[in-house]
């Protein structure tokens, strides 16, 4: 009997710019390579197959990716757009943790469970979004450093969904 592939299985995932839809690509147990898309259901908190990519068998990574990226609607514009993965530095005050040093590193394994992640069309984008988070958040002060991370994640990603 085969064992049920996860994401901690696959070669590479990549994630929609709403973070509620991936492409998980991995290696089938006879070499050959596979792609399959997830959609993200908030309503039983879990990643659910859409079918779109079941019973591939390609050469190579590349290859699926190729194939993926002519199958999945939504996957051809997020490779062209480049990824970020959000970085800031978090120091405790006299009123509070205050968020600041607002950085983006280009990674091609973004990280949206210990992280944030965002897709950029360009520099002058990323630019600008850093500028903007340094002047939302220069005034903010946090209780906690859960409480630090939950609120910039959830504005990176608005600012992400807005576009």
């Amino acid at each position: 009997m085969g064992t049920r592939k996860q994401e901690g299985d696959s070669l590479r995932t990549i994630y929609d710019v709403s973070v509620s839809r991936r492409v998980c690509f991995s290696k089938n147990s006879d070499g050959t390579f596979c792609f399959l898309e997830w959609k993200f259901s908030a309503e039983d908190d879990s990643w659910l197959p859409t079918r779109v990519g079941i019973g591939s068998r390609l050469s190579a990574l590349e290859d699926a990716v190729r194939e993926a990226m002519g199958r999945v609607d939504w996957l051809k514009a997020v490779c062209e757009r480049m990824i970020y993965q959000l970085g800031w530095t978090a120091l405790p005050g006299l009123r509070g943790i205050g968020c600041s040093g607002f950085r983006a590193t280009p990674t091609t394994a973004p990280d949206n469970e210990h992280g944030v992640a965002i897709a950029f069309v360009s520099d002058s984008e990323r630019d600008e979004f850093l500028r903007q988070a340094e002047e939302h958040f220069a005034t903010r002060r946090f209780s906690n450093s859960a409480d630090a991370f939950d609120t910039v994640k959830a504005y990176a990603l608005e600012h992400a969904a807005k576009r």
